[in-house]
């Protein structure tokens, strides 16, 4: 975690969006949740993204990333 995100590398290619389909399915494995419900919702450009997660996800997230509340 830097400045409240998560920060992670991939090493797929940024091109014809390998990069972000490879992100959304690292998320969906980590988390225990399937591919369909991790979206990418901006930075599809950008090494900036957001995506939305399934509900549920936040405590495990926190706890992956030392957060916890």
């Amino acid at each position: 975690m830097r400045e409240n995100r998560l920060r992670i590398k991939i090493a797929a290619a940024p091109e014809n969006g390998k990069a972000n389909a490879e992100l959304c399915a690292f998320l969906a494995k980590l988390l225990s949740c399937a591919k369909k419900d991790v979206v990418l919702k901006t930075g599809e450009k950008s090494r900036l993204k957001t995506v939305m997660l399934p509900l549920g996800v936040k405590q495990k997230l926190e706890a992956l990333a030392g957060t916890g509340s």
